[in-house]
């Protein structure tokens, strides 16, 4: 996030608590951000979209932000390009999003119209078998999490985080095990706990600094890192005994969530063949030109 033209974080998380999202807090109405909520069910192109969207700024040399799906983290779930001031995000659950003040803010694009309704309808029955199987695999990885984070006590207490910080995940628990966008905290500064963090956000914000704390991806209520883009800081909460003992829990996670991937890849593959691929990419274009 410092001195970086493209960057990657989460905003959701698998953690102790059942999935947890920072959706809410992305690209708000009062950023002056307009926000493309798009909807659209499996397989209907809506990654692959916005990575079209975000190649194409890429390519006139423009930043970029990519959230990427924190249960598949080959999968998109927002791209922000600053100086567009446009982004999209994938508003389906679990990160249900809506469009705070329509056409003001932004707007909905449905992408369930590039479905072929009537190829999809005689495979209903399969579709909801999959989508049952999937939700109880998440749901096995979430006990797992759980009991990890029993197993973990004690816990650093959460401490009251100051108002006016950006909070993103730079790792997250998906079907690839721990998976982690964060090279920026390579030669980071340590912090003894999460409540120096606290103090040291607080700290720079009221000095005028913006501020981007990172959160941990098991106990989402913990800040892990603390980030000042202007003035380069970087510090590390030192959570490593912590996260040492949460390790065989999210191993046993981690599995779930490759069942599940592979389950949700049953069902894209479902989808896949009765989708108007040429008119998703023929969108995408059309967007980006006009940004």
């Amino acid at each position: 996030m410092i001195e970086q033209r493209v960057t990657h974080y989460f905003l959701g998380a698998n953690s102790a608590k059942g999935f947890y999202s920072l959706y809410g807090g992305f690209c708000r109405p009062e950023s002056g951000v307009f926000l493309w909520v798009i909807k659209g069910g499996p397989g209907c192109g809506k990654s692959s979209f916005m990575k079209t969207i975000g190649k194409a700024a890429e390519q006139e040399g423009l930043a970029v932000e990519y959230v990427w799906c924190s249960g598949d983290p080959d999968s998109l779930d927002a791209v922000y390009v600053p100086a567009w001031k446009t982004a999209y995000a994938d508003g389906t659950a679990p990160h249900v999003l809506e469009v705070a003040c329509p056409a003001a803010s932004g707007l909905y694009l449905d992408l369930g119209r590039f479905y072929d309704r009537t190829a999809l309808q005689p495979k209903l029955a399969e579709i909801l078998a999959l989508q049952h199987r999937n939700r109880a695999l998440y749901r096995d990885a979430y006990t797992f999490l759980a009991a990890a984070a029993e197993k973990a006590l004690p816990v650093p207490e959460a401490p009251a985080l100051p108002d006016g910080a950006a909070k993103r995940f730079l790792r997250a628990v998906t079907c690839r095990g721990l998976v982690g966008f964060d090279s920026v905290l390579e030669d980071a500064d340590t912090l003894p706990s999460p409540a120096a963090a606290a103090r040291l956000a607080d700290s720079a914000i009221r000095a005028g600094y913006q501020v981007v704390l990172a959160m941990h991806p098991v106990f989402p209520e913990l800040p892990e890192a603390v980030i000042v883009p202007e003035s380069g800081r970087v510090c590390r909460v030192d959570l490593a005994a912590l996260d040492e003992r949460l390790a065989p829990g999210i191993a046993a996670a981690a599995e779930k969530l490759a069942q599940a991937k592979l389950v949700h890849d049953e069902l894209e593959a479902l989808y896949n063949p009765h989708v108007d691929f040429e008119g998703v990419y023929a969108l995408a274009k059309t967007h980006a030109l006009k940004s």
